[in-house]
């Protein structure tokens, strides 16, 4: 099979995947189809606070009954082969999390804090 072959399967699983994380109400995630057809799943940090982030990980984690394979510092690694049950087709799945890239919220200026505003 051709790498463009591997990415269609890939692709396509990752269509079904999506569809059973739909009917499971889970968090997004950004997802990136390699040339061998496999799936990366990362949390985008952007979106959450840190606990947040580690628990949407971990909501994926469950559903596909991922192996935690790497954790240092604030990233988090897990993996998992998913196969949709009706189409047979498969795709290796890295679940990521970095939670070193956590925005902080930001915080509401107090009344002692300029807000740069006309005085």
């Amino acid at each position: 099979m051709s790498q463009r072959s591997w990415q269609r399967e890939g692709a396509a699983v990752l269509g079904d995947l999506l569809k059973g994380a739909a009917g499971e109400d889970l968090p997004p995630m950004e997802w990136q189809v390699t040339r061998f057809g496999d799936l990366i799943g990362e949390v985008p940090t952007y979106l959450f606070t840190e606990g947040e982030a580690l628990a949407a990980w971990q909501e994926w984690v469950s559903y596909l009954s991922a192996e935690v394979t790497s954790t240092s510092r604030g990233r988090r690694v897990a993996t998992a082969t998913y196969r949709p049950i009706p189409t047979g087709r498969g795709a290796h799945v890295v679940l990521v999390v970095n939670l070193d890239a956590v925005q902080p919220p930001e915080e509401e200026p107090t009344m002692d804090e300029p807000t740069g505003g006309a005085r």
